[in-house]
């Protein structure tokens, strides 16, 4: 703004330099260590002490430190500790020399000994600090005879000093009329003495709920004061609220920018954090990061999105499935897709030796020149590269740290995208420092809450408010006298036209409680009480008068009827028609490729692949000793993991697998009895199919006994998840408590009438038919014989790990399924699917749904 104000006026060829206070301390040798070099010194320093020699720095931990990465994150700490200590020209040392009487002195004095070690360091690598070459170099610009201080509210206390003692002129332009000349230093810095003073007018003042209401009401003042964007001075003390600022206006017409408002990180920063994840893990979430991002696409020859689609469908089958196990995986699978993720996966594992395998700058740069770098931003990123590269070439080869490290060293440096304004904006959203500046005649301001205005210090735990006074630096009551001031200013300047509105919110975002500004009660005390009751009256949430409705239903989409149905998706139906729909017909599923254990599906999967390998090795299913039955299907387990998990799977899954080791080993046993009882296994993994209508019901039988002596059949499903009896978990009793389903018809083949255990006639509704449609095919091919429907329980404790039989089912039972199936069948095939059934056990779809009524979340099909 004022580079603006000095060109349109200037009648001078050469216009005068402009800068900022804090640019004055800025020093250029190239000796002077950035600040991740000293970083590194720091952390090298940290590393090199025993745990013998930190007792010598017991003041400053008790203990010696031996969490992970302690090194790193106290070297940034210290690091910006020194930094914060520059602006009085401070360094360890001179402030443990200030604090030598208080009761900070010991740990100060032990910072100050490890501040001596990593000087030393730097020096051995050619560089100097910045706090020492601020303290021997720094002073005010020599060649200047003038230097003018224009709208400064703060500065660094050595430059405060510089300036008192600078042999040259100094002159000061403070935003205030001449009266108040009193309560500002000689360098025209507030004084204390704001802190204290009464608002000089009266704004409008407002407390909302939250930075959403703050912003809606503060667009609306600007809507009842009527005036152009040029006539509007508009702020936030809070970036939170500034950024919704900016979207409210910009939605309603008037175009706003927000220069604070967060932004994505550009697209070779983002590849690179990828990337720095691989080389650490190369597991397949991060393998599937890497094929998200467009970059990739590049060096993996294309098909990026097809790949990560092949890639996400057999992780959500293989739970923590990483990338050696899934070349295995890929390599037995003949599908182009999979011969193609193979070549990809393979490729990158190779990339990734190759970058750990040569030196950090030239592995940076060769991976830099494979990708295919467009956008600008992108182009500036790698500028900033070679730049970070160039210093730091002589510390690599000093330093043994991995590719991992200096690749976060340097993602920790780049610097942040900013925001950049659109072409047609119309107005600014400032800062709070900022908001002096703005010539509007109506003034708003959003976020005055306490901690916001006036600002606190970073909260460093190194320096108190007590620590700060004594060493001299800026401290709160400084940034209070400050804001106090500024908001003085910015009511002043509306006093004879113009409007002023100040909002602050209750809470924030994410529910924390926040308090208003401590200025906003700086007021005359006849109007403290009505301020008071103003600022903390009561305030309701913004939607506590709100009914929630839907603006819109979800549209199921269209799918074909399939002739084939599966036996065990009658079950879905009678849970609920519609989610039948969607589940088998529209084949839709929530997936969980990041899963880094076995949900229910998988777990029972791994129990029930050991048992179909063991019951179709002719000779190990004729295992009678419950010892040789267990080894063998330990070994088994063993062939599963390393075939689907590799040499080294996850803990989670070990434990699972433990789990499962224990449940085959009681089933051992129960194997062991169930033979010398005469049952010997004929089938396993048996296909079925029974004709309904034109479809076609299909299964696959885990496994058919039969007994030796009787010829008696039993069709046997596995069960890994916890069940009472077959019926129970086929049938119900209907009672007069019982809720009817509003999609079947009570007339319906569902409901079955019979006899319960004691002897009385009742009304059953069907929940699943599946071993009875067992029975019933296993009926058919054996010419009429009724099997026992079976479960072989695998349940968490040895007493639930046993053979069960339906041992009432009847040809009444087998007929009343089929009724049912066939009932199902011509629902299905005459599109009935509606209405969905208000709840289910077990619910895929509540995501969609948002826990409402299906009915409500959807359209009728």
């Amino acid at each position: 703004m004022l580079r603006e104000a000095l060109a349109e006026s200037a009648t001078a060829i050469l216009a005068p330099n402009v800068t900022t206070p804090g640019a004055l301390l800025h020093l250029t040798e190239p000796t002077i260590a950035p600040s991740w070099i000293e970083r590194i010194a720091w952390i090298e320093v940290l590393e090199s002490i025993s745990p013998d020699e930190w007792k010598a720095y017991a003041a400053l931990f008790p203990s010696p430190p031996t969490t992970k990465d302690w090194a790193e994150s106290l070297a940034g700490e210290i690091v910006s500790l020194r930094t914060t200590l520059q602006d009085h020209l401070h360094n360890l040392f001179t402030a443990s020399k200030f604090l030598a009487d208080t009761p900070e002195a010991d740990r100060w004095e032990s910072l100050s000994r490890l501040e001596n070690l990593a000087e030393k360091r730097l020096a051995s690598w050619g560089f100097t600090s910045r706090s020492t070459a601020l303290r021997t170099e720094f002073h005010l610009p020599t060649h200047f005879s003038k230097i003018i201080l224009a709208g400064i509210t703060e500065m660094p206390p050595c430059l405060t000093k510089a300036l008192e003692s600078y042999e040259g002129e100094v002159l000061s332009l403070i935003a205030a009329p001449s009266d108040e000349q009193d309560h500002f230093s000689e360098l025209g810095l507030p004084l204390s003495s704001w802190a204290d003073r009464d608002l000089p007018s009266s704004p409008q003042v407002a407390i909302l709920a939250d930075p959403n209401t703050q912003a809606e009401a503060a667009f609306q003042a600007v809507a009842n004061i009527a005036a152009c964007s040029s006539k509007i001075a508009l702020g936030s003390a809070d970036d939170q609220t500034g950024t919704l600022l900016a979207k409210i206006f910009t939605e309603n017409g008037w175009n706003a920018f927000h220069p604070a408002s967060s932004q994505p990180p550009q697209a070779l920063v983002r590849w690179l954090h990828a990337w720095k994840n691989w080389l650490a893990k190369p597991d397949s979430r991060n393998l599937a990061t890497l094929l998200t991002l467009p970059e990739c696409s590049s060096i993996i020859c294309g098909k990026r999105a097809q790949k990560l689609q092949t890639l996400n469908k057999i992780r959500d089958k293989h739970p923590a499935v990483e990338p050696p196990a899934l070349l295995n995986l890929l390599a037995k699978m003949d599908q182009p897709e999979c011969a193609e993720l193979h070549a990809t996966v393979s490729g990158l594992l190779t990339q990734r030796q190759a970058f750990l395998g040569n030196d950090f700058p030239s592995a940076l740069e060769t991976h830099l020149k494979a990708l295919d770098i467009r956008d600008e931003s992108s182009r500036h990123t790698l500028s900033y590269i070679g730049d970070f590269l160039l210093p730091a070439s002589p510390i690599f080869a000093k330093l043994n740290r991995s590719h991992v490290f200096w690749l976060q060293l340097l993602l920790s440096e780049l610097p942040i995208n900013p925001a950049q304004p659109p072409t047609d904006r119309v107005i600014d959203v400032q800062g709070w420092l900022e908001l002096l500046f703005e010539p509007g005649e109506h003034l708003v301001i959003c976020g005055m809450n306490e901690t916001l205005v006036p600002s606190r210090s970073g909260g460093e735990p190194w320096l108190s408010e007590k620590i700060r006074q004594t060493l001299q630096l800026n401290t709160d009551a400084d940034r209070h006298a400050r804001d106090a001031y500024l908001l003085h200013a910015m009511l002043r300047m509306r006093e004879t036209r113009g409007t002023v509105h100040l909002f602050c919110c209750k809470n924030g975002l994410g529910g924390e409680t926040f308090l208003p500004s401590r200025l906003l009660l700086q007021v005359p005390r006849e109007r403290l009480v009505s301020s008071v009751k103003n600022l903390f009256r009561e305030i309701e949430p913004p939607e506590s008068d709100l009914i929630w409705t839907r603006d819109w239903k979800w549209q199921a989409p269209s799918a074909a009827t399939r002739q084939r149905i599966s036996i065990t998706a009658l079950k879905d139906y009678l849970s609920c028609p519609f989610r039948f729909y969607l589940k088998h017909l529209v084949r839709m599923s929530l997936p969980e490729p990041d899963r880094r254990e076995m949900n229910a599906r998988d777990f029972g999967s791994m129990a029930h692949s050991a048992l179909e390998i063991w019951a179709k090795d002719p000779d190990a299913r004729q295992l009678t000793d419950a010892g040789k039955i267990s080894a063998y299907l330990a070994g088994t387990i063993d062939d599963i993991i390393l075939r689907d998990f590799g040499r080294k799977p996850p803990l989670a899954i070990r434990i699972q697998a433990q789990s499962i080791l224990q449940r085959l080993k009681w089933f051992a046993n129960q194997q062991a009895i169930s033979s010398a009882e005469g049952w010997e296994i004929i089938h396993v993994e048996r296909k079925i199919s029974i004709p309904s209508g034109e479809f076609l019901l299909s299964g696959i039988i885990d496994r058919v006994d039969r007994h030796r002596k009787t010829g008696q059949l039993r069709v046997i499903d596995y069960k890994t998840g916890d069940v009472k009896s077959i019926e129970s978990e086929h049938r119900q009793k209907v009672t007069a408590r019982t809720k009817r389903p509003v999609h079947i018809p009570e007339d319906a083949p569902a409901y079955q009438n019979g006899i319960d255990s004691k002897g009385k006639s009742v009304d059953f509704l069907w929940k699943n038919l599946q071993l009875p449609l067992y029975a019933l095919a296993e009926s058919i091919d054996s010419g009429g014989q009724l099997p026992i429907p079976c479960y072989v329980h695998l349940g968490k404790t040895e007493d639930n790990v046993k053979f069960t039989t339906w041992d009432s089912f009847s040809e009444d039972d087998l007929e009343s399924a089929r009724a049912c199936a066939d009932w199902i069948i011509g629902s299905i095939a005459n599109n009935h699917f509606w209405p969905p059934a208000d709840k289910v056990k077990y619910d895929d779809f509540a995501l969609l749904s948002q826990n409402r009524p299906f009915i409500e979340a959807f359209r009728e099909i």
